[in-house]
This record gives C-alpha cells, structure tokens and sequence, in this order.
C-alpha cells in the first residue's frame, strides 16, 4: 500500500465522516456503501488503500455526530438515545459540556479499544459462536428489564412510582415497546423492497428519525423552546466517573462489534437500562453520555477486528469494506488501525471546538423556523437514501415517537424498534 495514497485517503476519510456525522439524519453507512460502489472506477487507489478512507470515515462520524444530536435533537441510529439528554442539557446551558463529555468518552474508548484489541479480539473470536446463540434470551431480558425500571415522567421526589401508578406506566411502557416493535419489524422484512435515489436504501433512517428525531423538534418548537445562552465547556463529572463509564461503553462497543445483528443502538438501550435516570437526572445523564460515545466509537473499532479475525462484517461500514475484496491481512489492519489513531484525534480536537461555536451559531436563527428547516431536510434526507417507502415510515415512526412524550414515559422505549425484531430473528 502506498503510504502518500493511504494519507491522503484517510483524509478523505476523516472529510466523509465530518459531513455524515454534520448532517442531521445522516448516517456514515449510506456514504460508504455508495463509495464502495464506486470503487472499481478508482483507479489511482488499491483497493487496500480504499479501505482506509472507509475505516476512517466511520470513526470520525462517532465523535461528530454528537453535534446534530444535541444542537439541535436531531441524533443517527447509534446516537438516537443520547438526543433527548443532550437537548436537555443544552436547554439548560450545558450544551457545551455535552459535546466536551461525548468526545471524552470517544476518545477514552478508542484508546482502550488499542490497549484490549489483541485479548479480546482472541477471546471473542472463540466465544462469539456461543455468546450469539443465547442473543434472543439476552435481548428479552434486556426489554423485561427496562420495562421492570421504567418510573414515568411524574413520580415524585422519590423517583418512583407505586402501586397502580407503576402497573400504569409500565403498561404504558410496553405498548411503546410494541408499537415500535411491530414498526421496527416491518421495516427490517421490507428493506429489501426500498428503492433509493441515491446509493443503497436503507429503511433504518426515516425509522430512527422519526423515532427520536422528529418528536424532539416537534416538542421544542411547540414549547417555544430557545437555546439559552451556554456556559463554559467545563465538566462537572469526575476524571474517575469519565473514565469508568468511557471504559464501560468501550467494554460494550467491543463486544457488540462480533455479534450478528446486534447495533450500537442495542447497545446503548441495554446501557440505558443500567442507568434508568439518564433521561431526567443531571449526574446520570452526563455518565450515559460518555457512555453511549465510548459504544459507538468502541464499535468502529472492534466491527474493524471481527471482519480480520472471524470473517464476518457486523457494520455497514465494514459491509463496504468486505465488497472492496480486499485480501485482509496483520499488515494491512495495523495501517487502519494507525489511521483510526490519527482521526481519532483529530476528530476529539474538532468536536471539542465546533462545541464551543455551534451553539452561538444555532442561537442566531429563530428556532420554530429552524426546526421546520431541519424537518423539511430529513424528509428530502429520507427521500434520498429511501425513497417513496421511507416517507410514510417516517410519519409512522413519528407517530410512535411522539408516545413517550404524552405518556410519560422514557423514550428508550422505542429501541423495541431494534430489540423486539432481533429477537424474533435471531
């Protein structure tokens, strides 16, 4: 491989995911299928070389897409959770300590990735075949579990409903995790009937942005919400609890990254679960912050490791880099590996920055118009990537989004979009 054609991919890489991590609605997935389509008309490039731009681009979106998330509640699949505590803590000026948060727990979990990849990878590649026989009992429990913790949105100083009070919520709690289900099963029979306009369709987009997206801009503006001005970038967590919950989605991400069928998404509801006040409470909506960044780019690591050790693509992105055929060998893992390092930095730098000056930006436009804006483009967004068949997706994902917002109850909920299916499936 060419070292000066491999560096220059790689920032070519680290541009792609920069402009799929900024879009609203826009996940890394649809670019890099679309560029490995266009990979044999490449001819400057091997397609060893290619894979790098590839590898790249996913790392980058996993610490930029924390931006639209919280800016302005639009988040990807991976980052659909993190919306609505996000915009939470930006509503209370704390915007900024959300994007400094997220690229910590970015950052901590790729260098935990580098200090774990050759025993876990060594571990996993001998257990996976057992540990994703049992995923169906594990995604159950994962949905009685957050069922059993659901509290509401009114219960009192205690946290806690009682009585027919939490029979009701709980209720409540299961028809969204139906309604989701039912809407998430669909979509995953039916995606190969999609027709998009551009690249390959995927159905998973107008479902998750309708899911968390849209209901967070719809409530906002109907509230005549504004984006304060925001405080520093300071953080209010301790070094330590960064550092255990950035590990704890690291542990997480690596191990979702060689299980069939299993998200980051999945990964960040099973977190979720741990955490049952990450929607409300100040101190846990921070820890699942760094938490579901640390899964996310944890996992852009080790899907890199699953594809070298066991064969297997568990990403979109590293569906593309498998149709590159490439021949993937220790030398050429350890040249992605050094480019995700590079990108990785650079990535934290440019998150931590773009924080500090997109909130004043946002704060300029009258925030009715710009969330009608921002719905008007993930319409023309889910047009693209699915076309006539993700518009109605999209209002009905919507429809369930709004559930949790009327009856009060958290919005991990509608992750039944993803664990309800899978476990049918699998």
């Amino acid at each position: 491989m060419d070292i000066a054609v491999a560096a220059a991919l790689c920032a070519v890489g680290f541009g792609i995911g920069c402009v799929s991590g900024l879009t609203p609605g826009l996940h890394v997935n649809n670019l890099a299928l679309l560029l490995a389509a266009v990979a044999p008309g490449v001819g400057f490039a091997s397609p060893a070389a290619l894979g790098v731009a590839l590898v790249t681009a996913s790392v980058t979106h996993t610490f930029l897409d924390i931006i639209p998330s919280v800016v302005i509640g639009v988040p990807d699949e991976s980052m659909a959770l993190v919306a609505l505590p996000g915009h939470r803590m930006v509503l209370d000026g704390d915007g900024r300590e959300a994007v400094v948060l997220s690229a910590a727990g970015s950052m901590l979990a790729v260098v935990f990735g580098f200090g774990v990849a050759v025993p876990v990878a060594l571990v996993m590649s001998r257990a996976y075949p057992v540990v994703s026989g049992y995923m169906p009992y594990i995604l159950a429990a994962t949905v009685v579990f957050l069922v059993a913790t659901e509290r509401g949105g009114e219960v009192g100083r205690s946290g806690r409903a009682g009585g027919r009070g939490a029979i009701a919520v709980r209720a409540k709690a299961v028809v969204v995790l139906g309604a989701s289900g039912l809407l998430g099963y669909y979509v995953l029979t039916h995606s190969p009937g999609a027709e998009a306009v551009v690249g390959e369709p995927s159905l998973l987009t107008p479902l998750f942005v309708g899911l968390f997206g849209v209901p967070i801009l719809v409530a906002s503006a109907s509230e005549n919400a504004e984006i304060p001005e925001q405080d520093g970038d300071g953080v209010a967590l301790s070094r330590r609890s960064v550092a255990v919950h950035a590990v704890g989605g690291g542990v997480a991400g690596s191990i979702v990254g060689w299980l069939p069928g299993v998200s980051p998404a999945v990964a960040t509801g099973f977190v979720q679960s741990l955490l049952p006040d990450s929607e409300t409470e100040p101190e846990s909506m921070r820890e699942f912050i760094v938490a579901v960044s640390g899964v996310d780019s944890s996992n852009a690591v080790f899907a890199l490791l699953a594809l070298y050790f066991i064969g297997f693509p568990r990403s979109g992105v590293m569906v593309a880099l498998d149709r590159l055929e490439l021949s993937l060998n220790a030398g050429t893992v350890g040249v992605y590996l050094v480019a995700v390092a590079v990108v990785s930095v650079a990535s934290f730098l440019l998150t931590v920055t773009l924080g500090r000056y997109a909130f004043g930006v946002v704060r300029r436009f009258n925030y009715r118009v710009l969330s009608a804006g921002v719905i008007v483009l993930l319409v023309g967004v889910t047009f693209v990537f699915s076309g006539f068949v993700g518009l109605p997706i999209l209002v009905a994902s919507t429809v369930v989004g709004l559930m949790p917002n009327y009856s009060r109850v958290r919005r991990v909920n509608c992750m039944g979009a993803l664990l309800l299916p899978l476990i049918v499936i699998l």
